[in-house]
């Protein structure tokens, strides 16, 4: 399978009004660790551990840059910051190498958990923002 590079990776994610937005050309990474909680399953007297494996979960970190145009990175993530409507999770995408067709896109749900805006003397207005995977990831190629 061919390389590509980063700089072709996409996100959308839902606003309030379940909407995708594409937030690609206000962000500079994505990262989406994803894991399996595992539990401890040693018996007294043995001399190694054993573990079982558990549930699946994930996250999804972001940074970019704060714009105040409509339904930029900034707007998407302070309407959805706990849920939508304070109950619903947001619908997102994920293109790591771009959204052309048979290239590998993720799929979900989740709840944006922190948002950061900031900026410094010396440096560009940056922001960061925390999701959390709310049940399954879908794994496919675009169509």
């Amino acid at each position: 399978m061919p390389r590509r590079h980063g700089r072709l990776a996409e996100f959308h994610l839902g606003d309030s009004g379940s909407v995708l937005q594409n937030l690609t050309a206000l962000l500079s990474n994505v990262e989406m660790p994803l894991s399996v909680e595992t539990a401890q399953v040693t018996a007294l007297g043995e001399d190694d551990h054993e573990q079982v494996p558990g549930v699946r979960g994930g996250n999804i970190r972001l940074t970019g840059f704060p714009d105040e145009t409509a339904d930029a990175f900034d707007e998407v993530m302070a309407e959805t910051l706990g849920g939508v409507g304070g109950t619903a999770a947001s619908a997102w995408k994920y293109f790591p190498a771009g959204s052309v067709s048979n290239r590998i896109v993720y799929s979900g749900s989740a709840f944006v958990t922190a948002y950061s805006p900031g900026g410094g003397v010396g440096g560009a207005a940056a922001a960061t923002g925390e999701l959390i995977i709310h049940g399954s990831v879908t794994r496919g190629t675009v169509a």
